[in-house]
């Protein structure tokens, strides 16, 4: 299998060089309209405001098609600040060098977690590297610029750091993720409440509001009505706006919301459900780690489960709230956890999350579109129902079925120790 592992590492590089630094070198979006917004912030300027936004873009040579997405708060806008006191074409390429020294982090700590040896010998190092760099999301949100990647490589080190019985260290990174990307960070606090680590939530607090507190007077002080600028905008956002899921483009959403309401077809049922969902599994969740007892002394073993339960707790946030292609980057988690598993067990549900993370090598529901748009799938299937309800939501699903994943294996072994797999 090591030699599959080097085929897959080859795809997955080429792949990650054009769709993702390639872009990221000559587009970057999202980074453009984050970059303008920290412009706006560190003068004292409405930084959501379409119209400043584009007269600083102007000014400044930024192309960015997203400039009317504009809500960013105030303190991520004060972490994107730094980069501003650099020319844009630099900034770019030093968030970028910024991401893909973040997104190698992340593999290395992930590798740890796993017991990665880091040598090419190694089969799961090298399957590890490849079935990361080939995820479209990743690759998505770096061509994007987007901010996703910071924020899923920063809960990668807190995890880490975590793991070392460093809290206050690992406080400070996931504090970051936060900053970076509020809601994308959320769920993965569950994992520090059950696991009753108070002096990194405290950590993680302080930093945060420290944050908050000096964005928001700065702001204050210049702008005082930066809030009713702020939530009016997100208003238009979220109501109706990009965020909504219900619209014709809602191919673009992750979140159980888009899928489940493909077939109910009314928001507040489809909500009822997708809460009902994320309830169950919680409950699930929280009744196993209440039981929990350490399953033998093997230290692989350990390892593994507590990474299975922190990607649980990470990756369920995505089911609920707003979540785009790119936020779905958080499935490294659960991909460490299943190469690492498959090593050591028979795993079935290693196995499942592993042919499941197949369906984002590609930006798979997004070429549905465009293909559909174009004519190129013939209009007795796009008109299909069981297309347009199934075939274009099949992402949710899939993310919907590797937490499930992760939730069986909570209370599960990962093997007897023999290597029943050789090598992955």
């Amino acid at each position: 299998m090591l030699l599959g592992g080097y085929l897959l590492l080859l795809v997955a590089l080429a792949l990650f060089i054009v769709r993702g630094i390639h872009r990221g070198l000559v587009h970057a979006v999202d980074f453009g309209l984050h970059y303008c917004q920290a412009i706006a912030w560190t003068r004292g300027e409405d930084p959501w405001s379409p119209e400043s936004i584009r007269a600083i873009a102007e000014r400044e040579g930024v192309f960015s098609t997203t400039l009317d997405n504009a809500i960013a708060l105030p303190f991520t806008l004060m972490a994107i600040a730094p980069y501003t006191v650099l020319p844009y074409p630099v900034a770019k390429i030093a968030w970028l060098l910024t991401n893909l020294l973040l997104i190698g982090a992340m593999i290395k700590v992930l590798g740890d977690a796993i017991g990665v040896r880091w040598s090419w010998s190694d089969a799961r190092a090298v399957w590890l590297i490849g079935m990361v760099l080939i995820l479209a999301p990743i690759q998505t949100g770096l061509g994007f610029g987007q901010l996703a990647m910071a924020s899923v490589a920063m809960m990668a080190l807190a995890y880490d750091a975590h793991r070392r019985r460093r809290p206050g260290c690992a406080g400070v990174w996931y504090a970051l993720a936060g900053v970076f990307k509020p809601h994308l960070a959320l769920s993965m606090g569950l994992y520090w409440l059950l696991r009753r680590q108070w002096r990194l939530l405290s950590v993680a607090a302080l930093v945060s509001v420290g944050f908050l507190l000096f964005s928001t007077v700065r702001l204050h002080v210049a702008l005082p009505e930066w809030y009713d600028l702020w939530s009016e905008q997100a208003s238009r956002h979220l109501d109706g706006g990009m965020a909504d899921y219900t619209k014709p483009d809602g191919h673009v959403f992750v979140n159980l919301d888009y899928a489940v309401h493909r077939l109910v077809g009314s928001k507040p049922v489809t909500e009822a459900i997708t809460w009902s969902i994320v309830g169950a599994l919680l409950l699930v969740a929280i009744w196993r780690l209440r039981k929990d007892v350490r399953r033998g002394s093997d230290e692989e073993v350990d390892r593994l489960r507590e990474l299975a339960i922190a990607g649980f707790l990470a990756m369920i946030g995505l089911l609920p709230l707003y979540h785009v292609y790119y936020d779905a980057s958080l499935m490294v988690f659960a991909i460490a956890w299943a190469v690492g598993t498959v090593a050591i067990s028979r795993s079935i549900w290693a196995w499942v999350i592993l042919v499941a993370s197949v369906g984002f090598w590609v930006p798979g529901a997004a070429a549905l579109a465009v293909w559909t748009r174009r004519g190129i799938i013939p209009e007795a299937i796009s008109e299909a129902a069981w297309f347009n309800n199934l075939v274009m939501a099949y992402q949710p699903w899939l993310l919907l079925l590797m937490v499930i994943a992760l939730l069986a294996a909570m209370g599960r072994r990962p093997g007897d120790g023999r290597r029943a797999i050789a090598a992955i």
